[in-house]
């Protein structure tokens, strides 16, 4: 029997009750699906606008084409092999040729046939389309009086017209006799031919002495002399400063960084010829999208804006973008500079923050007692964990840059000039990000502090432990899974912050590597800034690329001190 004074509902009323619970717990379930959805979507949107501007078609038109520079190279290296001569008559170039047995010589096909009576035809074996067979444009030829020559293969052509003294140079049975070339002029159509049909005239693939010779050929000493004091092009020799001149910059106080530093790789050249010679101008651009759905269309169209425009496929993010310095020109900018900006604030904001915010958080939770004092304290610690960004900037600004000048620029040291020296450094950005993330390590190491069970301590303390044996052998090692997650959340925060590194001048143009922490900055963020404010279209490709560059920065950050958490807790277990 049910008492008068049960309220509980019976019956039909409990049946009713129990399915508007029901429904109300399948509303809040659609809801929160609901949320999580729109979140995926949102987070989707913003990676699909970003790969979609990274990656996609480009208009470029050269100052001047790189296949032009390795064809000039290759003719100069076929031209001033040793035993070459040289004619615009091609009669003579002929009856040369027709003379002497131990000659070779590239003619054109209608000129073999008038002449075969004299000449040979020396077959070449790997030139697809026989193109220097006897059939095809070009003819390799020799003197009828020849006898031991009736074919090559590729590599031993290239040897024929550059390296060989000697044909036993290029194969032992062949007479140990001097090799005579004889070419066309040097304005031929033929030799062009020759140059193009037999040799690689990809500029990316040719050998670094060469593309240090394209480069000495084109830039003026002057700038040639600034590049080889910031880096060496060689070991063992100079190109632009003399071998006395350098040895004295070296031996000085403020020797040049080519000095010490390991001679330039065959990127690095190449990427100075882009810069200096090649000078790539993009005059259009297309998206991903476009670029995979409308691709006939744009090629259509690009050759009808821009003919003199090579349309190609591009990845604005390359191993070239995060190695090279920003520049103003996108076609060549990159963001090493902002990247190792980035990596030296962030190494200071968490040297500066994490242990003075886990020490705090110790005394708050194990020593401060419950007065006015400390409840005062907590909750400014809790309010400026809400203030704005750009006040921890003015901040800095206040404190590091201008108060502790002498100290952040590195003078009170004699790490810096005392004269050009100022606040705006690495440190003092550090710093300034440091404050701005302090409050949110100390709260989130007090909630991991305060999930330690209470039982540990007293079972510590139980055994003769004083109080800071038992926060330092047991309350920490239980706590520190909490305190990195708080810590992964801080730095996710500094990373990506503008406002403060602009107000504590940070460079938005800037190509000089920092060096240390008194070291004049750019980072990431302030770089993307400046670059979707240019007008031009091809920044806001290179600012995309730069966004997926600190995703990657940011993720791997994140994924260190995730598995150094997950350590930690197996540690524990």
């Amino acid at each position: 029997m049910t008492s008068a004074n049960n309220h509980y509902p019976e019956g039909k009323a409990l049946a009713n009750q129990v399915a508007a619970r029901h429904r109300s717990g399948v509303m809040w379930r659609v809801l929160f699906q609901f949320s999580t959805i729109v979140g995926i979507i949102a987070l989707s949107a913003l990676l699909y606008n970003i790969l979609n501007q990274t990656f996609g078609l480009v208009a470029v038109i050269n100052d001047v084409e790189p296949q032009t520079l390795a064809l000039e190279y290759r003719k100069v290296q076929i031209l001033s092999a040793p035993n070459t001569a040289v004619s615009d008559d091609e009669a003579l170039l002929v009856e040369t040729v027709a003379g002497d047995p131990l000659s070779v010589s590239v003619l054109n096909r209608e000129l073999y046939r008038q002449n075969r009576e004299w000449l040979t035809a020396i077959a070449i074996d790997g030139v697809d389309g026989g193109v220097l067979a006897a059939d095809g444009d070009l003819i390799v030829v020799t003197s009828n009086q020849n006898t031991f020559l009736s074919g090559m293969s590729l590599v031993q052509l290239q040897q024929a017209f550059t390296t060989a003294e000697r044909w036993s140079d290029i194969d032992s049975t062949w007479p140990d006799q001097p090799l005579q070339r004889y070419l066309p002029g040097t304005d031929s159509a033929t030799l062009h031919a020759f140059t193009e049909a037999v040799f690689d005239t990809d500029l990316r693939r040719l050998p670094h002495e060469a593309l240090v010779g394209i480069l000495a050929a084109n830039i003026s000493n002057g700038v040639g002399r600034r590049l080889e004091r910031e880096q060496r092009f060689f070991d063992q020799y100079l190109v632009f400063e003399s071998a006395e001149t350098y040895q004295g910059l070296c031996r000085s106080p403020n020797a040049p960084a080519g000095c010490t530093a390991p001679p330039r790789s065959e990127d690095d050249v190449y990427n100075l010829l882009q810069r200096y010679v090649i000078q790539p101008d993009v005059v259009a651009t297309w998206s991903l999208v476009d670029s995979l759905f409308r691709r006939a269309q744009i090629v259509t169209q690009a050759q009808a804006d821009f003919p003199e425009a090579t349309i190609e496929y591009r990845s604005w993010l390359t191993r070239d973008f995060v190695t090279s310095p920003q520049n103003s020109q996108p076609e060549i900018a990159g963001v090493r500079t902002a990247l190792l900006g980035s990596l030296w604030v962030v190494a200071i904001t968490i040297l500066f923050s994490f242990p003075i915010g886990v020490g705090a958080a110790i005394y708050l939770e194990e020593y401060a007692r419950d007065n006015r004092l400390n409840r005062f304290i907590q909750t400014n610690i809790n309010n400026l964990a809400g203030v704005p960004s750009i006040i921890y900037g003015m901040l800095g600004l206040a404190i590091f840059v201008r108060l502790l000048e002498s100290i952040t620029s590195g003078a009170a040291f004699g790490s810096a000039d005392p004269t050009t020296a100022n606040g705006r450094t690495i440190l003092s950005a550090g710093m300034t990000l440091g404050l701005l993330i302090l409050p949110i390590i100390i709260i989130n190491a007090q909630e991991a502090i305060r999930a330690v069970p209470g039982s540990l301590r007293q079972a510590s303390y139980g055994l003769g432990a004083t109080k800071w044996q038992t926060i330092w052998s047991h309350v920490l090692p239980n706590a520190l899974p909490g305190i990195l997650t708080g810590t992964i959340l801080s730095m996710s925060r500094a990373i990506g912050e503008t406002a403060p590194l602009v107000v504590v001048g940070a460079s938005t143009f800037i190509t000089v590597d920092p060096n240390g922490p008194f070291a004049k900055f750019t980072t990431l963020p302030i770089q993307i800034y400046q670059w979707t404010s240019r007008p031009q279209g091809e920044f806001r490709n290179i600012a995309a690329a730069a966004i997926v560059v600190l995703l990657i920065l940011l993720l791997s950050l994140n994924a260190s001190a995730v598995f150094l958490r997950n350590r930690f807790s197996k540690r524990l277990s």
